[in-house]
């Protein structure tokens, strides 16, 4: 054998860097804290991202977690509001007004997906009529309707939304429209 070599049987893994060796983990050796929140360390980014596939009833019900929490469905979005017992908001009116506070207090500069789907009747005409307005001005992608009982009947400014993708609608009416409709990728 040369000199400086070493044979397999003399070298022992403390003086070889390669040799195998079980490996633990730096956090092995310091587990987490039992209270350790790893998801509300996340990014807001990637916590909105998550957040917008749940129905906005209880993405609003996670400010309640930490106050790290507290803001962040306001930049949800997808704002998707669907009448539901198991809701607090159960009844159609309650539900209008849930939706009133949510677009109120919504801070995110657009909306990819505005749904709404309730036991409508005539006197929440002007309520549907303002939140289509505040979508529409959030450059809304989306719009699905879901009015099982009463027809709505679509406002003249839903005509001239540029940003409109998807338009579903279920017992809602149109009338003519007054000026030129403006759905360029509809």
């Amino acid at each position: 054998m040369e000199e400086g070599s070493r044979s397999c049987s003399s070298c022992s893994s403390d003086d070889d860097p390669f040799a195998r060796r079980s490996v633990r983990r730096r956090y092995d050796n310091n587990p987490l804290p039992e209270n350790f929140d790893l998801i509300s360390n996340l990014p807001d980014s990637i916590l909105v991202h998550i957040l917008s596939s749940l129905p906005l009833t209880d993405v609003i019900a996670t400010e309640t977690l930490s106050k790290r929490w507290r803001f962040l469905w306001k930049m949800v979005p997808n704002l998707v509001f669907r009448h539901c017992a198991r809701y607090p908001c159960s009844k159609p009116s309650a539900l209008v007004s849930f939706i009133d506070m949510a677009l109120l207090l919504h801070e995110c500069s657009r909306i990819d997906e505005f749904s709404v789907g309730f036991e409508y009747c005539p006197k929440f005409r002007s309520a549907v009529d303002v939140w289509l307005h505040v979508a529409i001005g959030k450059n809304v992608e989306e719009i699905d309707l879901d009015f099982p009982f009463y027809s709505y009947t679509l406002p003249q400014h839903l005509y001239t939304s540029s940003s409109l993708v998807k338009l579903t609608l279920t017992r809602c009416s149109m009338e003519e429209p007054r000026a030129v409709v403006s759905w360029p990728s509809l």
